[in-house]
């Protein structure tokens, strides 16, 4: 008998968890909820338990051995159903296995040229909002969509407020972002947004790189309209000169013999020329583009 405990656990909670894990793996081979599932890319058995099914959502339970490492906002595919879920809500009652609330992923939307699994709902509005100005009537954009995606560096930078993203060949603005209330995902409201076509076809500014053998200015080439602590600095042992603008749409808030330190002022996409001027000495110059929103 004292075998058999130890076998089945130490402690009454040990061989509770050790008997409902057991449990769970016989239902792996005989439960009508059985799936394999594709994550990480490995096959992994598991149960998908049936939860809420709404126009706006499908939302299920997923059950899975915790060794296969999943968690909260992580995507896997659902090979039966030819489908992506994300993972979240993770259930941390449960000792015996890594069990969470999936929502089925319809949608892909494309962060820095990585395409990102999301959970979206659609816009909600039902009606237009009209206004009038010198006896003429406009309607204003008011579409709003909500989506979940993985939580990580690049999604963190990519979805800050005011930025502008593209999703079905159509412009919106990041109105809010909630990357506090779950673990490992963000939920990201977008507002509907202007489409500009001559912006959209605009083209892209190749960054140029300095002769490195002679005085240059190090530092970014492209900003972005009301950037702060922007650090640019003299290399190659050029010194006792002064940094200076052309533009009234940037400030050098911190100046050194060799360095300074720049906010942009404007919401406005336009360029300036920083340079550095020594006295009796050609100008040491540096073309930044302020790219829009």
């Amino acid at each position: 008998m004292q075998k058999r405990m130890s076998y089945l656990g130490v402690t009454s909670d040990g061989r509770n968890v050790k008997g409902k894990f057991l449990s769970f793996k016989s239902a792996l081979g005989n439960s009508y909820q059985a799936e394999d599932i594709t994550f990480n890319d490995k096959k992994y058995r598991c149960l998908i338990n049936p939860d809420k099914l709404k126009n706006d959502y499908d939302q299920k339970e997923i059950s899975i051995a915790f060794d296969a490492n999943m968690k909260n906002g992580d995507v896997f595919y659902w090979d039966r159903t030819n489908r992506y879920w994300l993972a979240y809500l993770q259930r941390y009652e449960e000792e015996a296995y890594f069990r969470a609330q999936i929502r089925r992923c319809d949608y892909q939307i494309d962060v820095d040229g990585n395409p990102y699994w999301i959970y979206l709902r659609g816009p909600e509005e039902t009606s237009l909002v009209w206004k009038q100005k010198h006896k003429l009537e406009f309607n204003s954009l008011n579409y709003s969509i909500l989506f979940y995606i993985t939580k990580n560096e690049e999604t963190l930078k990519f979805f800050s407020r005011l930025n502008v993203v593209k999703f079905d060949n159509h412009n919106w603005r990041v109105a809010a972002t909630d990357k506090y209330s779950q673990d490992g995902l963000i939920e990201v409201y977008l507002e509907e947004y202007y489409d500009n076509s001559m912006e959209d076809a605009e083209v892209q500014i190749p960054e140029i790189k300095p002769d490195v053998t002679k005085p240059y200015i190090d530092g970014p080439q492209f900003v972005k309209p009301y950037d702060t602590n922007l650090s640019f600095s003299i290399v190659n042992n050029k010194t006792n000169g002064k940094f200076v603008v052309n533009s009234n749409k940037v400030k050098i808030i911190e100046m050194t013999d060799t360095s300074c330190v720049i906010d942009i002022t404007t919401g406005k996409s336009g360029s300036f020329i920083l340079s550095y001027q020594v006295d009796g000495e050609e100008d040491v110059t540096l073309n930044v583009t302020i790219k829009s929103f």
